[in-house]
């Protein structure tokens, strides 16, 4: 097995065909480990930062991608190089491409950045599965190797598609049932509500667009205002069309866009990775009236699965939604002291806290 760092753009582009063998033999599959939401994130938004795109070879055969950047961050006062995957922080899904999940490519992977810790002060992988290769081979391996590690751990929602969608209209709570179709009822009496679906090449530039206006006029509408952000958003355009990955659900009423959901099709799922409203319906709900009829949407083609993505927001569990276990592990050299003061000790002070306080308050109650 041959280890081999790419850190040129061109590099990285000419590795696409060999990434798309690879990423089906994955132990995870999600469109945040393809070539297409990577290259386009790194080739936009790569200014300040330093490509570390690990790849393991057998002969000509790519078999494994560890997708890293080296930043330089400052915490405390203290300026820190900080290897992290490719995409942080917009990254939801992160973590490592091994064919079949061989262990032997994780630790040979893994002993190439132990071999450069000289050049890097923390290692810190977001949004990896707890259930994952990463936590059960890495840690282990570091922790052997004289590393403090420190896991804080989250949870993404997710919603298994299963069974007609009646059954599943019928298994939400009847309050929430008749507050959707109260909602509903409301909109349609005032106004002309209108929904646009595009799928795969349906998606146009204009749908995009559109996602920009809504997004002006939503709670967060500094988000697709920078010229970085909407270079990337044109190149994921470009690349995944095609592909049929991209999935846009327009919701309009009297003729004027008002709410989104923007997410990719990929392996049978959708997954929902942006949606917004204009806070000028704020009144009407429209983010749930658009989550209905994207369920709904998604239960006719027979998806798999929804997935939230990340962000344990309340409105998710409305849904009858599972959890699925993330973590983002971080790993120090133990004789760096600046690193382990920025990185390992506050977090594990604060977790010291809240424990006692809990005890406290168990106690006095």
């Amino acid at each position: 097995m041959e280890i081999r760092q790419i850190s040129d753009l061109h590099e990285f582009e000419s590795l696409r065909d060999n990434w798309k063998k690879l990423l089906p033999q994955n132990p995870v599959q999600d469109v945040f480990y393809t070539w297409e939401w990577l290259f386009a994130w790194w080739k936009h938004y790569r200014k300040g930062r330093e490509l570390w795109l690990i790849t393991a070879w057998r002969s000509d055969e790519l078999v494994g991608i560890a997708p890293l950047m080296l930043v330089e961050r400052r915490k405390y006062g203290l300026k820190l190089r900080v290897l992290c995957n490719i995409g942080t922080p917009d990254v939801d899904v992160g973590g490592f491409i091994v064919q079949n999940g061989d262990p032997q490519i994780y630790t040979a992977v893994a002993k190439y950045l132990i071999d450069r810790k000289r050049l890097w002060d923390v290692l810190e992988l977001n949004e990896i599965r707890c259930d994952g290769p990463e936590t059960r081979l890495l840690i282990p391996q570091f922790e052997n190797s004289g590393y403090v590690t420190h896991q804080k751990d989250n949870h993404h929602f997710y919603l298994p598609v299963q069974g007609e969608w009646e059954g599943y209209l019928n298994r939400l709570p009847s309050k929430f049932r008749r507050e959707l179709r109260s909602k509903l009822r409301r909109i349609e009496e005032q106004s002309k509500l209108i929904l646009e679906h595009h799928i795969g090449k349906e998606v146009t530039w204009k749908d995009i667009s559109t996602i920009f206006k809504i997004n002006e006029y939503g709670h967060f509408p500094h988000l697709y205002r920078s010229t970085e952000e909407r270079a990337f958003q044109r190149e994921i355009f470009e690349l995944m069309r095609n592909q049929g990955w991209l999935n846009i659900f327009l919701l309009y009423i009297d003729d004027q866009p008002a709410a989104f959901n923007y997410g990719f099709t990929y392996n049978k799922r959708f997954e929902d990775w942006r949606a917004g409203f204009s806070t000028q319906y704020s009144d009407l709900s429209l983010g749930r009236i658009l989550y209905l009829m994207t369920i709904e949407d998604c239960h006719k083609r027979a998806y798999r699965e929804i997935d939230f993505l990340c962000g344990d927001e309340q409105y998710k569990t409305r849904w009858q939604t599972l959890e699925r276990a993330y973590t983002q592990l971080r790993f120090v050299p133990r004789n760096r002291l600046a690193s382990l003061a920025a990185y390992i000790w506050p977090p594990r002070l604060k977790a010291l806290l809240n424990a006692r306080a809990t005890r406290k308050q168990t106690t006095e109650n």
